[in-house]
């Protein structure tokens, strides 16, 4: 096996951020092959991770939105529970929906800080995806 290096992460990380549905999930399975090859050669992790955090930051479409909140659900420490928290804040019922599944049952208090903040001004299926994860995490 050939190793991956930064680079390689990087630009398909670039590609992922244009991906949508409907549109060819060639970024998608390179990512996924690359979170794969992370548990051997394991410097990757820490990289990919970062760049996964960077996605939820730029303004990508939907679709790389929540390949990228499954890849931290399963993927991700707690370094990324702030970026995931932001998203919690956003207008968009589905992008609230994929924040609330990447931060699923991972123990966090970071996220539950961002979870408690969200449901202040959270209405319609946002609110309910937030109270939903909020029971989930058994939160206060």
């Amino acid at each position: 096996m050939v190793p991956i290096t930064e680079a390689d992460v990087r630009q398909s990380f670039a590609s992922l951020r244009s991906y949508d549905f409907g549109q060819s999930t060639e970024p998608l399975e390179r990512v996924d092959a690359y979170l794969r090859a992370a548990f051997v050669q394991t410097e990757l992790r820490p990289v990919l991770e970062k760049e996964l955090i960077a996605a939820l930051d730029a303004r990508v479409p939907p679709g790389a939105l929540k390949f990228v909140c499954q890849k931290l659900w399963s993927f991700g420490t707690d370094a990324g529970s702030a970026a995931l928290a932001r998203k919690l804040l956003d207008k968009d019922a589905r992008i609230v929906e994929a924040a609330c599944f990447a931060i699923g049952q991972r123990p966090s208090q970071k996220a539950d800080v961002g979870l408690r903040a969200a449901l202040d001004g959270a209405e319609g299926a946002a609110r309910i995806a937030l109270i939903q994860l909020a029971g989930d995490r058994r939160g206060a």
